[in-house]
């Protein structure tokens, strides 16, 4: 019995000497959901809604002018911005992307208005205007995809990395996902009859192969994940940041993935043997897409992208459309066989980026919303 009471004291003593630094706190697994709930998602997000409608607005009167009969007002570009809402969609897009829009693009749009356009003269032209119902700057780059397609991440994006940034709860995740086109049913289509993705989530939805393993299934699940770390509390911090840090991953990677496809639609079109003028127009239209896709994500806090200021830079000089000028994208058309490399060269250097694989930069050709009839 004495022998039995040392060993018990000496357990004791040896417990009683463990460092707090030896004890390991286990935490509870996460019991993430399989759906995403909300019972008041409309009202929560009502201020991010009405942003991205702005946006629709603005778009709405920016391409009345694809119609050489109509001319621009820059006060009524400059309402549409920034001055018909509060907040406005001027008010959560950077200030690197809104200075670029009210300076120069709207300038050059309202300049390009009624007028006609040939890019065949693009290197002496000093204003631009329609061309198959396209409105081109002088450079034949399309000022309003720049624009649309560049709020998608300056304005809408930068505005969901703001909201993450502030005290997550159910209230912000709904507006998180509201502001970037989603919904509460995550129906990865655009084509639904009811709450269809809209915005940013409608271009990564074309980039996902509805297998589980793509770019809005990252998006989705990211979400999922989100939520019950908010729901688990402050001991969930860590997986808070890790839930934000794959949406944005996933979102900005559709992006690159979708000025990557954007790209292989503009070569389709301008490599035929004889492009006629509404394939010129569309390609056109296409890198003016591409351009708005990738360059609007300067305008993104860097600490919240991949993708950094140099680079974005380096993939606008391969699409002519450097931010410092009108650019020189009517090349593309007439000096078709010099320049048409270029565009490999930007999703090459999309693919270094963001460490695309050959099967992926394959896939990116397909709007696999379309091709799967989701």
């Amino acid at each position: 019995m004495k022998r039995l009471s040392i060993i018990l004291l000496a357990v004791l003593a040896i417990s009683s000497c463990k460092k707090d630094s030896d004890i390991v706190d286990v935490k509870t697994p996460l019991n993430i959901p399989t759906s995403y709930s909300s019972e008041s998602f409309s009202t929560n997000a009502a201020t991010e809604l009405s942003v991205a409608g702005q946006l629709g607005s603005l778009t709405t009167y920016m391409k009345t002018a694809q119609d050489a009969s109509v001319k621009l007002v820059k006060d009524s570009l400059d309402f549409y911005f920034g001055a018909n809402a509060t907040p406005s969609l001027k008010a959560v897009t950077g200030t690197y992307y809104t200075k670029l829009i009210e300076t120069n693009w709207f300038n050059e749009m309202v300049a390009s208005s009624q007028n006609a356009y040939d890019p065949a003269n693009g290197a002496t032209a000093t204003i631009g205007g329609v061309y198959e119902s396209r409105l081109l700057n002088a450079k034949a780059k399309e000022n309003i995809q720049e624009i649309e397609k560049g709020l998608y991440t300056a304005a809408l994006f930068n505005h969901f990395v703001s909201v993450s940034n502030g005290t997550l709860n159910d209230a912000a995740i709904d507006k998180m996902l509201a502001v970037i086109g989603g919904n509460p049913t995550f129906p990865n289509s655009y084509t639904v009859a009811t709450s269809p993705d809209k915005y940013v989530l409608k271009y990564v939805c074309r980039r996902d192969k509805n297998d589980g393993n793509g770019f809005y299934s990252g998006v989705k699940n990211g979400f999922l994940k989100l939520k019950a770390a908010v729901a688990a509390g402050d001991d969930y911090k860590e997986e808070q940041t890790a839930a934000v840090t794959q949406i944005r991953t996933n979102v900005e990677k559709g992006m690159a993935a979708t000025t990557i496809n954007y790209c292989y639609a503009a070569l389709s079109k301008l490599s035929a043997t004889s492009p006629t003028d509404a394939d010129k127009a569309g390609a056109m239209h296409d890198l003016g897409e591409a351009v708005g896709f990738i360059h609007g994500l300067k305008a993104v806090p860097a600490n919240a992208r991949i993708i950094t200021d140099a680079q974005v830079d380096e993939v606008l000089a391969f699409l002519k459309a450097p931010n410092t000028s009108k650019g020189d994208m009517y090349t593309f058309i007439t000096m078709s066989a010099i320049n048409l490399p270029s565009l490999t060269s930007a999703q090459n250097k999309l693919k270094t980026i963001y460490n695309f694989s050959a099967t992926e930069m394959e896939d990116f050709k397909n709007n696999w919303m379309s091709t799967q009839g989701r």
